[in-house]
């Protein structure tokens, strides 16, 4: 899984960015992903954080820069598919020659000219999924802000994730933009608009009175920014025929479909999104204020959610952070109105939380209106590790473990990656207790017990707040580079070993014997490096692996076994098989 923030200054100006790279825990046979970090702040006005996973559908979100910020995050998986090639019809009677993408549910379809592509693209693969932002359970997916670049509010009526590549594996946002000649053949989009889009499109209109028939905006996400670019209109069609600019939609019959014409650049964005930026004559400030807490009756910091309106396209989506105390007042414009507007409040709490909630003009002193979900009050746990020679132990993992076995807490809750000091934050429960678990290579876990956040300074604790409780300086012992595996594959030839240590520890000089009833079978010599990339900023497991492969005929026998030396990048030598002998697992 790939993490990536984006810190944005004045004017969206990205002035830093930082890539973290882990993995899932699957412990409770759900996977789950808990991570922090420490991020680097100065200057920042939003951040935008990017997730990605390969065959889910990624996440974006624009966030505003406060003293704390949970952000649960929940990915839904994405179906791969292959294009039609051949000639397709548009809606307005465009001709295309070319590919036409269009998965099994036919909610949206893509048809791309073959000239916008290299010569020798014989197909194109990729992924596409299509949202239901009147869906909450849908909505929770909808990347950034429902903010565009011009600074205005929207209401989204749909968006739709599209993810295409060439027969060649390269991504359309390279090829078209390669392929091109003039860049003026056009790519055809064809949604089918949900039905729940309907009161939207009755309420909000034809907008653009310009253009014939009924058209509706379209834009593309930019994930630097984390907000939506005007990628130009759509026109409306209902059975084939353009909808008038001024429709009396048959909501509950008919069936609506946006044709869109656009250049190749719409592959440079991921995500589509078909919306109406919202204005008002006379715009009314409208304000609430959410308390949220958890069925404890603690104040939960840091929670983020989402507010929107019950009458689809009265005012635009808007996104929360609660403050130290629980509180989030929120502001939102509509029209000039009734003295409450009806509206719904969603949080991603292990699944979509979603209740009632009101807005009134009543700005100066909003009556907070309380939301109450199952989820314990967070507080952290940090510290710093070294080894034992006192260098920095960067990119290693620390765990926070429950030590109250109940269905609710049994194992991991949280884990943690050191940053470039060797320092770590974990989130766990306030007023609970925790084993912090420093994991060595095959040599079991260092486990520093029973630290509870509660405000006193108990165990190993050097201070607590209350909120934070700071653990001592934990030292670990150097790992040992070490073989984790070695196997011969009888009818290939094929020897592989494969050799674990930490990061830090490579390149590795090795020299190593395959050894069969007492007699050297093969010898090997070189240096291993760690290939793995983690890049300047990126946080990754601290440990890794490498393979010695060779082809060798080791001829016959069942019980071979390696032994030899390794040295590490800091001279650190290891003998192997004098001792403990290492097997060779043969293979077919």
């Amino acid at each position: 899984m790939t993490i990536e923030v984006r810190r944005l200054g004045d004017n969206d100006a990205q002035i830093g960015a930082q890539q973290f790279t882990t993995s899932l825990d699957n412990s409770t046979g759900k996977p789950k992903l808990k991570f922090n970090s420490d991020l680097t702040l100065a200057g920042a006005k939003a951040l935008v954080l990017n997730i990605s996973y390969p065959g889910y559908v990624p996440y974006s979100r624009r966030l505003d820069v406060t003293a704390m910020v949970f952000v649960e995050v929940t990915l839904t998986k994405v179906s791969a598919f292959n294009a039609q090639s051949g000639s397709f019809n548009s809606l307005s009677g465009i001709s295309t020659e070319g590919f036409k993408v269009q998965p099994a549910d036919k909610v949206t379809s893509i048809t791309i000219p073959k000239s916008l592509l290299p010569t020798d693209t014989l197909g194109i693969v990729g992924e596409l999924a299509n949202f239901d932002t009147a869906n909450p359970a849908q909505a929770q997916y909808f990347p950034g802000n429902h903010t565009d670049s011009a600074g205005r509010d929207v209401v989204s009526v749909a968006f739709d994730y599209i993810n295409l590549k060439t027969d060649a594996g390269k991504p359309l946002s390279e090829a078209v933009i390669a392929g091109s000649a003039s860049g003026a053949e056009l790519v055809i989009i064809e949604r089918v608009l949900p039905a729940s889009s309907c009161a939207v499109l009755t309420r909000l209109g034809d907008a653009d009175s310009v253009r014939d028939g009924f058209q509706v905006p379209v834009y593309s996400f930019n994930s630097s920014t984390g907000l939506w670019d005007a990628l130009g209109q759509g026109t409306l069609y209902t059975a084939g025929t353009p909808v008038s600019a001024a429709p009396t939609l048959d909501c509950a019959t008919k069936s609506y479909v946006l044709e869109v014409a656009v250049t190749g650049t719409v592959f440079k964005s991921q995500w589509l999104n078909f919306a109406f930026p919202l204005a008002f004559a006379q715009p009314t400030s409208y304000c609430a204020t959410a308390h949220v807490k958890n069925i404890q009756g603690d104040n939960l910091a840091g929670i983020h959610g989402l507010v929107y309106s019950q009458t689809p396209g009265v005012f635009s989506p808007k996104y929360f952070t609660t403050d130290a105390n629980g509180n989030a007042q929120i502001t939102i414009q509509a029209g000039q109105g009734p003295e409450q507007l009806a509206a719904k409040l969603s949080v991603v709490n292990d699944g979509l939380v979603t209740t009632d909630f009101t807005f009134s003009p009543s700005c100066s002193n909003p009556v907070a209106q309380e939301i109450t979900v199952d989820r314990a009050r967070l507080c952290q746990i940090q510290g710093q590790t070294l080894d034992t020679s006192g260098a920095v132990l960067a990119g290693y993992p620390v765990i926070a473990e429950s030590s109250v076995k109940t269905a609710n807490t049994a194992g991991l809750f949280d884990f943690a990656i050191t940053d470039k000091q060797g320092m770590y934050w974990l989130n766990v429960a306030c007023k609970r207790e925790f084993n912090v678990l420093f994991f060595r290579f095959n040599e079991g876990y260092l486990t520093v017990p029973g630290i509870n956040v509660d405000a006193k300074v108990e165990g190993k604790e050097v201070k607590d707040d209350g909120q934070i409780a700071s653990l001592p300086v934990t030292k670990i012992a150097p790992s040992l580079t070490l073989i984790s595996a070695a196997t011969y594959a009888v009818n290939s030839k094929a020897l592989r070993i494969q050799i674990s240590g930490s990061r830090s520890n490579f390149p590795i000089d090795y020299t190593l014997r395959v050894v069969n009833a007492g007699k050297v079978v093969t010898t090997l010599t070189g240096k291993l490096t760690d290939t793995s990339s983690t890049g300047e900023d990126t946080t990754s497991w601290f440990y890794t692996t490498g393979d010695i492969t060779q082809t060798v005929n080791l001829g016959a026998g069942d019980k071979f076994t390696v032994e030899g030396d390794l040295k590490d990048v800091k001279g650190t030598p290891t003998q192997i098989g004098f001792g403990v002998q290492v097997p060779v697992v043969l293979l077919p």
